[in-house]
């Protein structure tokens, strides 16, 4: 994680880690602009400190601007297809788009897999966004039973 990173604990013993990747590190990351192609990464690490494995879908993660605007989660091969288009990519070899869709979904956060007690997942979660999204003030919200717990990424 980034040393810019938000955190936090929920009262329901899940931690949360996250930060905004910017044009620069998607850059560096992706070989991509994600901002500009309308995709906002955020790269999270989900901690279990509960007794009960939990499945990151079911955490209910949703994107928002301090302005109210909130941003529609992508699937991992949602967000390459998005980024694809932006870029022009209409015309590639299936072996290369197999490739990248496999190491986009090696980086995203796996939302299926069950986390155990004591276990940590960490990866990236997409969020479809107008281009050229302005990434400050965003707030991540996980609503998992309970109070949701909101953390501002900066």
């Amino acid at each position: 994680m980034p040393a810019e990173h938000a955190s936090v604990q929920a009262p329901n013993g899940i931690k949360v880690d996250a930060s905004v990747v910017s044009e620069i590190q998607s850059q560096d990351q992706f070989d991509a602009n994600l901002p500009l192609a309308g995709i906002i990464a955020i790269e999270a690490r989900i901690v279990n400190q509960t007794d009960e494995p939990i499945t990151p879908n079911k955490l209910r993660l949703e994107l928002a601007s301090s302005g109210g605007t909130r941003y529609t989660l992508l699937k991992p091969s949602a967000a390459l297809k998005r980024l694809m288009k932006f870029y022009g990519e209409t015309y590639y070899f299936i072996e290369r788009y197999r490739r990248t869709r496999i190491a986009f979904d090696a980086v995203a956060l796996p939302l299926d897999n069950a986390i155990a007690p004591g276990d940590e997942a960490h990866g990236f979660v997409f969020f479809k966004a107008p281009n050229r999204s302005d990434l400050s003030g965003l707030v991540l919200t996980m609503k998992h039973g309970g109070t949701p717990v909101a953390l501002k990424l900066n």
